[in-house]
């Protein structure tokens, strides 16, 4: 995919999402962090992390979220496939 494509732009495009969780965050690490961080190895597609909704969560002192990756494969056009004889 070229830099500011999406995948709706290419006509030839097999787009999939792969998400990996985050575990163990610091409290003080938030998305433009990770989006930093993980953006150098391919186009983010969304991140999140997972705030502490109680008490008993802030007290562990530690959050977790998720990265994903937007992956896309262009497809080969049918010319560009040879045939066996």
């Amino acid at each position: 995919m070229g830099h500011g494509q999406s995948c709706a732009q290419l006509e030839y495009a097999v787009c999939h999402v792969w998400r990996r969780y985050l575990g163990n965050l610091a409290p003080d690490v938030d998305e433009q962090i990770l989006l930093k961080e993980f953006g150098r190895f391919g186009p983010i597609g969304s991140v999140k992390i997972m705030w502490p909704r109680d008490e008993e969560q802030r007290r562990k002192g530690r959050n977790c979220g998720f990265v994903a990756f937007m992956v896309s494969f262009l497809l080969a056009d049918d010319s560009d496939l040879g045939t066996a004889d």
